[in-house]
């Protein structure tokens, strides 16, 4: 009888006692664990991926495209406020720390090493884009309202090149400009120019 109630009391008393032990125990060494994980830094695979030629080509979601989605991450990196709001349209490696790149509002040249934008222009500023022929290396020149400084220029790696990112770049203009239709007159002079 005597071994019967000492067997009763471990079942009872002993067991569940060491039972919650064992759980406050794991658990603290699951919540030491879990912030050792965090505690290295996180290193992306890819670039994430961009959405914003989602919402202007498609509702589909697309394959992965490592040309978007590293034009995104430059626009994301640049220093300024201004982006927040701007969905990334395409971008051109014109050197090794060099970049051209339009959103759906603005023209940029950045020095993508330091993240930092050389120039940029709003769409409402552009009168005209074309190829400077007279200009080596291959530059795109973009006309602007702009007293003080009526031209940009985006020096190219090669003829191709230029050819390529002045079609882009009329591309991204006209787009903007049907968008913002009712702002321009059919007398506004403003619009982007054949040269």
């Amino acid at each position: 009888m005597r071994t019967g109630i000492n067997l009763l009391l471990n079942r009872l008393v002993v067991k569940p006692v060491v039972g919650t032990v064992d759980l406050i125990s794991r658990t603290a060494e699951g919540i030491r664990n879990n912030t050792q994980i965090h505690d290295k830094p996180i290193i992306r695979k890819r670039p994430p991926r961009n959405f914003s030629s989602l919402a202007r080509r498609t509702v589909q979601l697309r394959e992965y495209n490592l040309y978007e989605a590293r034009g995104q991450y430059i626009l994301v990196k640049v220093k300024e406020d201004r982006v927040v709001n701007q969905q990334y349209m395409f971008h051109e490696i014109v050197a090794h720390d060099r970049v051209i790149l339009a959103s759906d509002k603005m023209i940029y040249f950045l020095n993508s090493a330091a993240n930092e934008v050389i120039w940029r222009i709003h769409f409402t500023n552009v009168t005209g884009i074309h190829i400077a022929q007279h200009m080596q290396p291959p530059t795109v020149t973009i006309d602007t309202v702009d007293a003080r400084d009526n031209q940009r220029h985006l020096p190219c790696i090669s003829v191709e090149q230029a050819h390529n990112v002045d079609h882009k770049l009329r591309a991204v203009c006209h787009d903007w400009q049907l968008k913002h239709i009712r702002d321009f007159h059919p007398d506004d002079n403003r619009s982007i120019t054949e040269a």
